[in-house]
């Protein structure tokens, strides 16, 4: 029988892995940019080079192109070339 410590102990820990929010802009990887802008309908391949331009907002130089990706505060992606 695992003790009512642990247990506590193992949902609070769980709750903090599902509820912390996505990754700051400085923590974005270039294959998860990769991603987000494919998934917006736009060619890219490989990500050469990434800059964050503020909170929630990055220049991205794709092996196809530019694109400024912005997140809004629900966690949505917008893509437009740039």
């Amino acid at each position: 029988m695992i003790p009512l410590r642990m247990v506590k102990v193992l949902i609070a820990v769980l709750m903090i892995i599902v509820f912390v929010p996505q990754s700051p802009a400085e923590e974005m990887s270039y294959g998860e940019m990769a991603g987000i802008i494919r998934s917006a309908d736009h060619p890219c391949a490989k990500v050469l080079d990434l800059q964050s331009t503020g909170e929630n907002s990055w220049n991205v130089q794709c092996n196809s192109g530019s694109f400024y990706v912005t997140r809004n505060a629900d966690g949505q992606f917008s893509v437009k070339t740039s």
